[in-house]
């Protein structure tokens, strides 16, 4: 017997918000390696999850695919793409780049809420000292970053800094375990009361330049870490470093 065909019905405004938030959690959950690089997330799964329609998590699973975290193959499905460590290094360049624009942006959209956010954030992180929880580390020092894109208030530059964020984020988790915790936290904080700091006082040409040189350092960690050189630091060379 033929089944009857399923007809997909027009999103609505509830579709809608349905797809942003569903696509929040699961980027999230993949930036967070809690869906490991390769690993198949099926539309009749992720739909009973979070009770919605299979028309709603291709929309979802479309934006996850344009930000890079997911790819659809024929045949196979839905996969979280794997880490390109090539790629990745690009990607950091182009934020680097990117992130020399903040010094031209109006800090006139800047709000109280804003830095408190970003400080509460800052608290949160320092208390993990002594825990060894990387994933909420992670996690934080996620939040940090999309909070400081709001306080930027350019919407334009956000998503595109958001989406080159995304695709980087898993290499800070992967990396972590094998890095020194204590030290680490210690310099997410920092990072996170710099910046602040300087958003708080409308600089934001030192808070381009902050940014920048907590990235480069970022990368140049990450280097130390790994077993051989992958990121071209080149950018930081404009930076000193302690050793």
């Amino acid at each position: 017997m033929v089944e009857a065909p399923v007809i997909e019905h027009p999103p609505t405004a509830q579709d809608a918000e349905g797809v942003e938030e569903i696509a929040r959690v699961l980027r999230e959950e993949i930036c967070l390696l809690d869906h490991a690089p390769g690993t198949a997330l099926s539309e009749n799964g992720t739909a009973k999850r979070f009770g919605t329609s299979r028309t709603v998590i291709k929309r979802v699973f479309y934006g996850l695919e344009y930000d890079g975290l997911v790819e659809s193959i024929a045949g196979v499905g839905t996969i979280v793409t794997s880490i390109d460590l090539v790629y990745l290094q690009q990607v950091y360049a182009l934020r680097f780049k990117l992130m020399e624009l903040v010094g031209d942006f109006s800090a006139g959209r800047v709000t109280d809420e804003n830095i408190g956010r970003m400080l509460e954030l800052a608290g949160a992180t320092e208390a993990l000292q002594g825990s060894f929880d990387y994933r909420e580390l992670a996690r934080l020092y996620m939040y940090f970053a999309q909070e400081f894109g709001r306080a930027i208030g350019n919407r334009p530059f956000l998503e595109i800094m958001d989406r080159l964020f995304y695709q980087t984020s898993r290499v800070y988790l992967q990396v972590l375990p094998d890095m020194d915790f204590e030290q680490e936290v210690d310099i997410a904080v920092q990072e996170m009361r710099d910046i602040t700091k300087a958003i708080e006082e409308r600089d934001m040409n030192e808070v381009s330049r902050l940014r920048r040189y907590h990235m480069a350092w970022n990368l140049r960690r990450f280097n130390h870490y790994l077993s051989s050189a992958i990121f071209d630091v080149q950018p930081a060379a404009e930076f000193e470093f302690e050793p």
